[in-house]
């Protein structure tokens, strides 16, 4: 509270991969029969040391919640499970109000492009409503 430390952690890597990568020929991907390694690495960017919480899903809807005390500089997370990792998030339940940058405390493996259509159709009305203002002026 006193100092000049900063309170920022970051998800740095969430990704699966398949086991078997090394096979020439793989099998097809069969839901819940092929194995897949995780891995999520977790960083302390700041020098302030606070507990926080990991939440990693997968994509049969299992969830698995790590406790990191934050006293290393990084951890990394390993499973190997019959399903793909879909999404690690820091903090999940939003208790740590001080971090620097919320932006960084989550990662999925597919962006969702629900932003961009908003901002783009926001963009088509306030054009197509400057159109009209203009064509009612003259």
């Amino acid at each position: 509270m006193y100092g000049t430390q900063v309170f920022d952690y970051e998800i740095l890597k969430a990704d699966s991969d398949r086991a078997d990568w090394y096979l020439k020929e793989q099998p097809d991907e069969k839901a819940g029969e092929t194995l897949y390694h995780s891995v999520v690495g977790v960083h302390r960017k700041g020098d302030f040391i606070f507990p926080v919480e990991v939440v990693v899903k997968f994509n049969n809807g299992e969830q698995i919640r790590e406790h990191w005390d934050g006293r290393d500089r990084w951890v990394r997370y390993s499973y190997n499970k019959k399903s793909k990792l879909v999404s690690a998030e820091l903090d999940p339940d939003h208790t740590a109000w001080l971090d620097k940058d919320f932006f960084n405390n989550s990662h999925t493996d597919k962006p969702d492009s629900g932003a961009h259509k908003k901002i783009a159709t926001y963009w088509l009305m306030m054009t197509q409503f400057l159109a009209q203002c203009l064509a009612w002026m003259t």
